[in-house]
């Protein structure tokens, strides 16, 4: 079954790190001294995670293959749907990073990160579930995957960030300080859920997998 789920699993990921660029774009341009280069450079790789997320939802497990995975085919097709609505948001975001407007460009981000942070809540409802009367373990799953978004994500903006300050050593360390400071807090609560989990004692097979494909 783990081939089975392997495109949900790459679809996920790839949906992570475009809903953490999204978030990243955002957090670092809210004072105004983000390069437009990295904004624009950020907004083409989410574009393209999404684009090639998309391109998986039609390999994505259903019937009885679905059912022998213990996939919930109901949030699956959701997250597909969704994700739709991600890339049209992660277009405009790219789009409002070539223009002056930074009020626009803020709203472009506040939304994509929410719409994409949904999704991934959405996705999560599809695993395996091994007491659906356990309100909390289906709250911290659906958690998990976006804090895995703003640390994938997060760490890749970063990453393109710190590469601006190779060619423009002048270049203000503020937005850079952001992008760190969003993936430290990203990791942090990553570890907190993982501490919760692990006091609950809920590191299942299942758990150990989503929390791969999250951390």
């Amino acid at each position: 079954m783990a081939i089975a789920t392997l495109p949900i699993v790459l679809a996920v990921v790839l949906t992570e790190l475009a809903v953490g660029g999204a978030l990243v774009q955002w957090y670092v341009d809210r004072g105004g001294r983000a390069p437009s280069g990295f904004l624009k450079l950020v907004g083409f790789v989410d574009v393209g995670a999404i684009a090639a997320a998309l391109a998986l939802v039609p390999t994505f497990p259903h019937g009885d293959l679905a059912d022998r995975a213990g996939i919930d085919t109901g949030p699956l097709s959701a997250f597909g749907q969704i994700l739709v609505v991600v890339a049209v948001l992660a277009i405009i975001q790219l789009v409002a990073a070539f223009l002056p407007s930074r009020g626009f460009r803020i709203a472009s981000g506040v939304l994509a990160s929410s719409v994409g942070a949904i999704a991934l809540g959405v996705i999560a409802l599809a695993r395996p579930i091994t007491n659906p009367s356990d309100l909390v373990a289906t709250g911290l799953a659906i958690v998990a995957l976006p804090l895995g978004a703003i640390a994938l994500g997060g760490l890749d903006g970063a990453m393109l960030l710190g590469h601006w300050y190779l060619v423009t050593p002048k270049l203000s360390p503020g937005p850079l300080r952001q992008a760190a400071l969003l993936v430290v807090s990203g990791v942090a609560l990553q570890i907190l859920l993982l501490t919760v989990i692990l006091v609950r004692g809920d590191l299942t097979g299942t758990w150990e997998t989503a929390l791969a494909v999250a951390l």
